[in-house]
């Protein structure tokens, strides 16, 4: 027996079998490519879903940090507690779908949290109004439906 290198067996197998009997079926062709392209569509919608968080967290947090910086300028205690209430808030803006509503609320409870360490009963209540304004407006210019493409 004649011991053939395997390039040779391939190269001599290629010559006498034809092409169209070893390459898979059409069918199977387009199951793969169709399995590719949905791998590639779930990895970039993984990947909006990603900034969408966290552009909701970073708008909770910096709305936060904005309106306590308004009351307290940089007191270092009040701005601790504030990135967390806007942690808080870019949680639930995620959890509850951002919205027109869900901002306005969370505008009522950060401007609260804010003017609640001046003290003063007056200027709580008128900051928890004017926030929830605020954030109103705040969720209905980052509301999706609102923009103009």
């Amino acid at each position: 027996m004649v011991d053939v290198p395997r390039a040779d067996q391939e190269r001599h197998l290629r010559a006498i079998i034809p092409e169209w009997l070893t390459r898979p079926p059409e069918h199977e062709v387009l199951l793969r490519q169709r399995r590719e392209d949905e791998a590639r569509e779930a990895a970039r919608v993984a990947v909006v879903a990603r900034r969408e968080v966290a552009s909701r967290l970073r708008a909770g947090v910096g709305f936060a940090l904005a309106v306590q910086v308004f009351f307290t300028q940089l007191t270092l205690a009040p701005l601790g507690l504030a990135a967390l209430v806007g942690l808080g808030l870019g949680a639930v803006l995620q959890w509850r779908d951002e919205g027109g509503f869900t901002w306005a609320f969370g505008g009522i409870v950060v401007g609260f949290e804010a003017a609640a360490w001046h003290g003063s009963p007056i200027l709580t209540m008128i900051a928890t109004c004017c926030m929830g304004l605020v954030g109103g407006v705040v969720g209905v210019l980052r509301d999706p439906l609102f923009r103009i493409r």
